[in-house]
């Protein structure tokens, strides 16, 4: 069920949106470093205070972002899986939804992931949230007893976040894939290594 916001909230939840859509157009067409505050003010239709009230920094901006895949995300799992479908089916699902959108801006993406594992950047940790929900679905997986329950839920999620990272990071020829090619070379990808972890 979404949430009822007053016009005043929703003006700020939609310019936060606007702010945070037109940094990632000029991240990916000036690349980040080049991509100055004003300039994002200016393609979103704000102020540069209005930017600066919502987003202090540029990686501010990149949490943003990855916060918005998050909470989508989130969406897509309290909703529970199609009438049909199965909780593997909801796992493949989710691991689509963080591939395809971080490859509709994979340079960006790739430098989110790199700043999550840099201890000095206010991104640290912050994928762990991913994680967070990529387990509890390996977890509800393993409780239908369509993974194997002797096997630890940490390997599976290994092996997991594995196959997301080869494509984000070892497979640039992904970046011309359309989503629907994308999703089929995941998913192909994906029941190959969870093959091992399936009750047979």
């Amino acid at each position: 069920m979404e949430k009822a916001y007053g016009k005043r909230e929703q003006n700020k939840i939609n310019c936060r949106n606007s702010i945070l859509k037109a940094s990632r157009r000029l991240f990916k067409s000036c690349g980040y470093e080049d991509a100055m505050m004003e300039d994002i003010a200016a393609k979103a239709g704000v102020s540069k205070a209005t930017v600066y009230n919502y987003f202090p920094t540029k990686e501010s901006l990149l949490i943003g972002t990855a916060n918005e895949v998050i909470e989508h995300v989130e969406e897509i799992r309290r909703a529970g899986a199609p009438e049909g479908k199965d909780s593997e089916y909801m796992l493949l699902h989710i691991i689509k939804e963080f591939t395809v959108a971080n490859m509709k801006y994979p340079d960006l993406a790739r430098r989110i992931t790199y700043l999550n594992s840099c201890p000095t950047s206010s991104m640290y940790h912050t994928g762990d949230k991913m994680i967070d929900i990529i387990r509890a679905q390996v977890k509800e997986v393993q409780a239908d007893g369509i993974y194997r329950s002797d096997i630890d839920t940490e390997d599976i999620v290994i092996f997991i976040m594995g196959l997301y990272y080869i494509v984000q990071y070892h497979a640039p020829e992904t970046d011309d894939f359309e989503s629907e090619e994308l999703e089929k070379k995941l998913e192909d990808y994906f029941h190959k290594i969870t093959a091992p972890f399936r009750n047979n």
